[in-house]
């Protein structure tokens, strides 16, 4: 909001638009909610399966292709990039100045935000791998979709906020 200089103008503003990154800013910021969530949830199914032992072929076993396991390793790198951002923050919150802006711990998050974009990337190929495959069935592949979306919009955040910026 700027305020013009004019005695006769006197309280009246002038509004200009916000640009599309402000405005898609609430919907970023649901990304990590989602991931986190995500996490929950895969986290709850491997304990059910372990507790009701169910058995599947091994050509269907969670992990059992490269592209799999590589999706695995990429969401939870996602999630640790997630966790020590939301680590640090709490960190500043509790002791502001504690961990400085230029020190070591701030540039290990941010190479693991740029490093972010390659596990995106492996995301959204095995989500689209999901689609193509139906094997799995579409619920899993919606599942798999909306997991590499969020990675992609936590992407986008990370560029945008300059968390991935040396």
């Amino acid at each position: 909001m700027t305020r013009l200089a004019s005695p006769l103008l006197n309280g009246v503003s002038q509004y200009e638009p916000a640009p599309l990154s402000v405005r898609l800013l609430p919907v970023l910021l649901l990304a990590p909610a989602v991931l986190m969530l995500t996490a929950i949830a895969a986290s709850l199914r491997w304990i059910v399966r372990r507790v009701f032992r169910r058995t599947r072929p091994p050509e269907t076993a969670f992990g059992a292709q490269p592209v799999s396991r590589a999706a695995t390793a990429s969401f939870r790198f996602v999630v640790l990039t997630i966790a020590g951002w939301l680590a640090y923050l709490l960190v500043q919150m509790v002791a502001p100045g504690a961990v400085s802006v230029d020190g070591v711990a701030v540039r290990i998050l941010e190479l693991l935000s740029m490093a972010t974009v390659i596990a995106a990337a492996i995301l959204l190929a095995h989500a689209l791998r999901a689609w193509r495959d139906q094997s799995h069935g579409r619920r899993v592949a919606a599942g798999r979709t909306v997991t590499a979306c969020a990675s992609v919009a936590l992407v986008w955040l990370y560029f945008m906020l300059d968390c991935a910026a040396l």
